[in-house]
């Protein structure tokens, strides 16, 4: 199941008791983001410029403000600024707004770490395999990087080099224990 751990625990009419406490550990924040050209929620100073650009909360505001300078994270041509804004303190201009769009991230707290680190002993259980970024640190590659580790566990072969393992599967015995 390559979804969110509460979106593939919700898919699963006959969950156990143990593949419902290892994917409930998992939470996720929803995230808004705007695709943009307005470098005015950018670092005053270009020099100051990187791929992630961290903006200080405000008073009362619990959301992070966080904005990618695409153009360095995508090899983008600078004659055509473009910008990603999670969660933005304040509206870029109208007129330089690309699109708005919704995600849901995952929150790593030490419940999470420990579903993590249990997560082998559903994978594989009742035919199952679960896949997606809440599987390592949150980015698309870990969710590309756990894809391809059932697909390694299936037996299928990746057409291109890589280090990525295949899930060691715990005997079927082993798996049911909590």
């Amino acid at each position: 199941m390559a979804a969110h751990a509460d979106q593939s625990l919700a898919m699963i009419t006959d969950a156990t008791v143990l593949e419902r406490d290892i994917l409930s550990s998992f939470q996720f924040q929803p995230n808004r983001a705007v695709l943009h050209s307005d470098p005015s929620l950018m670092p005053k100073r270009r020099a100051a410029w990187g791929s992630w650009n961290y903006i200080g909360s405000h008073e009362g505001e619990e959301s992070l403000c966080l904005t990618y300078w695409m153009n360095k994270l995508q090899s983008i041509d600078n004659a055509y600024p473009l910008f990603e804004t999670l969660n933005p303190h304040r509206e870029p201009n109208p007129a330089l707004v690309h699109g708005t769009y919704s995600y849901d991230h995952p929150m790593f707290d030490e419940r999470a770490v420990m579903g993590q680190q249990r997560l082998p002993m559903i994978q594989g259980t009742g035919d199952l395999f679960f896949a997606g970024a809440w599987t390592g640190h949150g980015f698309h590659e870990d969710g590309l990087k756990s894809a391809i580790a059932v697909a390694r566990t299936l037996g299928v072969e990746i057409p291109w080099q890589t280090s990525v393992d295949p899930y060691p599967l715990l005997p079927a015995d082993d798996r049911e224990i909590a």
